[in-house]
């Protein structure tokens, strides 16, 4: 059984990786060297008049190209990665376990039905063929009777443990 992409753990997964690779996009664009224009006006004594200056201003990054800030990034980006591939083997792992188990379980349902519910309704002729004949008594038909109410309860107990172990792997599923 495979998972669907539409798993929460498996979505939350993917947005964390979105966000990584976000924030490794912003770490690469602020790594970028910004220029600014510089626009200056002063008054001036001698001659009278205004000066004014125009300047572009580039910052020349020599020693920190933002290098942090983008080793950072890709290593949430691969964490994130990472994280979202254990998820998903978590999840197929407990699937498979919990199908394992479903399917154990209703072999067992099986075959405790073939090997002794099957037999019940002889075992109550006999039992209640030899009470009426006068070979077996009242303690006997009681003691048999008994023995078929304990085999229909282990029935129902393993019938209601398949149940669960179906339940369980639907839970295992969700998001399917």
């Amino acid at each position: 059984m495979v998972l669907g992409a539409d798993h929460p753990e498996l979505v939350a997964g993917l947005a964390a990786q979105a966000v990584a690779r976000s924030a490794q996009a912003l770490a690469h664009a602020e790594a970028t060297p910004t220029p600014s224009l510089q626009l200056q006006g002063f008054g001036t004594s001698d001659p009278q008049g205004i000066a004014v200056t125009v300047g572009i201003s580039i910052p020349l990054p020599l020693t920190d190209r933002n290098q942090g800030a983008v080793a950072r990034a890709q290593a949430q980006e691969r964490a994130a990665e990472l994280e979202h591939r254990a998820t998903g083997a978590e999840l197929t792992a407990e699937l498979t376990r919990a199908t394992g188990i479903e399917r154990d379980r209703r072999a067992a349902v099986q075959r405790f039905e073939a090997d002794a519910i099957e037999r019940l309704p002889r075992v109550r002729a006999m039992a209640e063929s030899s009470y009426r004949s006068g070979q077996g008594g009242i303690v006997e038909l009681l003691d048999a009777l008994d023995a078929i109410t304990e085999a229909r309860l282990r029935e129902i107990e393993l019938v209601a443990a398949a149940l669960d172990a179906a339940l369980e792997v639907r839970t295992a599923a969700r998001g399917r």
